[in-house]
Parts: C-alpha cells; sequence; structure tokens
C-alpha cells in the first residue's frame, strides 16, 4: 500500500477506474470544493477561500474563525463523510508575530470545528515551510506552532504540509521532499507530540515570473514526461511509507481549467493507482520470539529445517545490517513492505535484499526464500555465499535492544554459518552503526 493519492479540483469521470484500479488500497482522497465519498477512504476537504481574504481572516486571530466557519458552513453541511476540514492554505509564517496570529486562529478553529462534531486539519504551509534551524533560516522554527500542533493532538486533527521538488523530486531532499522530517525531528526535540500529518500538496514546481501559464509556475510537464514523473513519485511513495504518522500525500492536482502544467491527467492517475495497489510479497513471519536456548522458538526451527532439506546453496557467511530508521515502527509488517518496495522500486533489484528481519522485540521476520541469493551486501560474492540479516534501527545512533542481540545470535548459530560480518566489512558504509560496542553479543 502507498500512501500516494489524488489532489482534486473536480471529480474527473476516471475516478471511479483509478479507485477500482487502487485495488481496496487507497487510505485517502483530497478535494477542493469536491468530496467524493468512497467506501473505506479518508476524504480530506478544502473550501477554497480566496488567498487575499483566508490571509486576512488569520492575521485576525481567534477573531477570524468565525467569518471562517460562516463562509464554509455550507459546504460543511453538505459533505458529512469529510473525515477532516482544511483550514486557510498557505499561511505564510516569517515572523514571530505571524506565528502568534497562525496559533490564536487555529487554536479556536480547532476548537470550534471540534464543538460542531467535525475533525480541522490545519498548517497546509507551504512547501520549503516552516523555517527550519538545520538550514541556517531565519526564525521562527517549527517549534513556534507548538501550541497549534498541542491542540491537533488533543482533537485528533491532522497537520497538513505541502512538498515539492524544483525540477525533480528527489533535488534537495529533506529541504523540499522530505523536508516534514526534518520539521517532525525539530518539533520531537523539544517534547512536542506528533500529529497525524497529511502532505496535502506534492509534485514538482518551479516558481518562474516569466512564465505565461499557471500563476508563473512551472509544473511536472516543463521537466520530464510521465514515465519519469512516476518514477519520482514511486521513490517518493516509498520513502513516506517509512513514516507511520504520514497518512497520506495527494499529488497536485486534477484540474481541467488551470494549473496546466501540474495536471493529472488519465493516464498518469493510473499510473499512481498503480503505485498505491502495489504490495510487494512479504513471506509470513516466524510467529514465535525465538528462544536462545536449545530448543526454542519451533517456528524458527522450521526455517532452519527448510535450509537443511532445500540445499540449493549452504551460504558460510551472515552479513548483519541494520534498516537505518531512527523511529520504532508502529506497524512492523509495514515497514518491511516499505522497505521491500523500496528494494524493488528504487534499487530496480527482484526482491527484498535482507532474508530476515529482526525487530526490537526480538521477532524474526523471514522476509526471503533463504536459499535465494539477493543483493543486500553490495558484493556479489559474499550474495552467493552470505545470508542477509537485517536489525530494525538506526545503530549510528543506539544500540540494537538486547532482545534483537540475543534473537540474532540465536539466529545464526542455527543457521551454522563459520563468519558473521558487517554490512561495513564488506563494502564502504557505515552500516550497521557502531559494531563494535556490540557485534560480540552476536559473534562471541
Amino acid at each position: 500500500m502507498s500512501d500516494l493519492t489524488l489532489h482534486l479540483q473536480y471529480e474527473p469521470d476516471y475516478l471511479p477506474n483509478f479507485v477500482n484500479r487502487c485495488q481496496g488500497k487507497l487510505a485517502t482522497i483530497k478535494g477542493v470544493n469536491c468530496y467524493p465519498n468512497i467506501d473505506g477512504v479518508l476524504t480530506l476537504g478544502r473550501v477554497f477561500v480566496d488567498d487575499n481574504l483566508s490571509n486576512a481572516l488569520v492575521m485576525q486571530g481567534a477573531g477570524g474563525v468565525d467569518p471562517w466557519i460562516y463562509h464554509c458552513q455550507g459546504e460543511y453541511r453538505k459533505a458529512k463523510h469529510v473525515h477532516a476540514w482544511q483550514g486557510p492554505n498557505e499561511f505564510i509564517i516569517d515572523s514571530f508575530e505571524k506565528s502568534a496570529r497562525f496559533n490564536e486562529f487555529h487554536i479556536e478553529y480547532i476548537r470550534k470545528m471540534s464543538g460542531l462534531g467535525l475533525r480541522a486539519m490545519a498548517g497546509n504551509i507551504n512547501t520549503g515551510w516552516p523555517r527550519l534551524r538545520k538550514f541556517n533560516d531565519p526564525v521562527p522554527y517549527p517549534p513556534a506552532l507548538r501550541p497549534t500542533i498541542e491542540e491537533l493532538v488533543q482533537h485528533d486533527g491532522i497537520l497538513s504540509l505541502h512538498e515539492y521538488g524544483p525540477g525533480d523530486m528527489r533535488t534537495g531532499q529533506g529541504a523540499h521532499c522530505l523536508r516534514y522530517r526534518n520539521t517532525v525531528a525539530e518539533l520531537r526535540a523539544v517534547g512536542c507530540p506528533i500529529p497525524r500529518i497529511f502532505i496535502g500538496e506534492c509534485g514538482i514546481d518551479v516558481p518562474d515570473p516569466n512564465f505565461p501559464l499557471d500563476h508563473h509556475h512551472r509544473g511536472w510537464t516543463e521537466w520530464t514526461d510521465r514515465a519519469g514523473y512516476l518514477e519520482q513519485l514511486r521513490w517518493y511513495a516509498g520513502e513516506l511509507e517509512q513514516d507511520d504518522y504520514i497518512i497520506g500525500a495527494s499529488v497536485f492536482t486534477v484540474c481541467n481549467w488551470d494549473w496546466v502544467t501540474f495536471n493529472v491527467d488519465r493516464e498518469l492517475a493510473m499510473g499512481i493507482a498503480d503505485i498505491v495497489a502495489w504490495e510487494p510479497e512479504v513471506v509470513p513471519d516466524v510467529p514465535v520470539v525465538p528462544d536462545v536456548t536449545p530448543g526454542g522458538g519451533s517456528g524458527a526451527h522450521d526455517i532452519i529445517d527448510m535450509v537443511d532439506k532445500l540445499k540449493v546453496r549452504t551460504p558460510t557467511k551472515a552479513i548483519i545490517h541494520h534498516s537505518g530508521g531512527r523511529q520504532r515502527p508502529v506497524n512492523v509488517r509495514r515497514h518491511i513492505q516499505a522497505i521491500a518496495r523500496y528494494h524493488v522500486q528504487h534499487n530496480h533489484w527482484n526482491v527484498i535484499g535482507y532474508h530476515y528481519v529482526i525487530d526490537a522485540d526480538g521477532h524474526i521476520y523471514r522476509v526471503n526464500l533463504p536459499q535465494t541469493a539477493s543483493y543486500h551486501s553490495g558484493n556479489w560474492a559474499t550474495n552467493l555465499d552470505g545470508y542477509g540479516i537485517c536489525m530494525l534501527g538506526d545503530f549510528r545512533e543506539y544500540d540494537p535492544t538486547p532482545q534483537q542481540l540475543d534473537a540474532c545470535r540465536w539466529l545464526v548459530n542455527q543457521l551454522k554459518v563459520s563468519e558473521v560480518l558487517p554490512h561495513k566489512a564488506v563494502v564502504s558504509t557505515s552500516c550497521p552503526g557502531r559494531w563494535g560496542r556490540w557485534g560480540e553479543r552476536i559473534t562471541g
């Protein structure tokens, strides 16, 4: 399942085909003055309000909320299925005065929407914003928005951010696309809770004052073709799936009267649906936590029996990796699927690179047939002669859990390999982190 979805400014005739082609895996859809009601899909709605009026209402602080709701109430009434309603769009927060007005408005907006039985989606912050300490931007930084974000968490609201790549979505990662990760990091550094996050707009966008179309912005058709754009969207989807707080990302935009170089036509929409529907196969996990004492963990022994019976290859090495993810995944299976998607769609491998994945609780997941020679090590001779074992976490920053180390040691003993190596011993890499601090717990 991918987090991608469409940003609709009208309901195109191909929308039912798009939904069907997603094969039940579409999680969200966003509409501007149109709110499709699709079973099992969260509709996120935006009532269009002119930018000048929108900005003026935010600058009134709490006093701007009643006029906003009055303006939008007709849409709220007719689309009661909408999961969350977007507030003001792309208010520029370039001073502490503006961050204060932003907070005053949105705290009142979130509370009043909740009082009406409605959920708020707040922020809708422009690409390249909020400003970040990491890039030495001028203040204010994300913690200035903490009052709004805490109110969102209290009322189960959604924080919306916009992300565009300058000509390519992969250019300037962290400053443009994937900037949300740096925003989250700066919020977490001050102990701010993180709400659900929706990327309300994403794609390719380059402002150009000399460009006569699309409000002086050049969209994806100016920089690539459909196949190239879809490849960038596959990359982005794989990245988004690594972060459990992301609930979706809408590709800007389906529109038949404006934004012509951004337009998601039928062919592109079907390609996005294929990204949403595609699922890497993850072989069912071992159903028990392995016991590090002889005789424990019957499910794990079944794996070893399979290795013994097949005899297609008999690796002599186990190569230890880490996933590099800093946050403990809420849903391990989905996290493994995201890794598999990245290996297949970004690295162009046939399957996920590892044979086994070990989570923080010491559960072992078999994610590849043991007899398969995969691509995990970066050295083909080692791939042919080695199992790839990945422990979830970023061990440049911290050490594996005792449960992970015990499970990994148990597994390499059962695989009967003669050599256990960190990935960094095979090729130049930091993986799997600070091996010298804990590697002996596996090899000793």
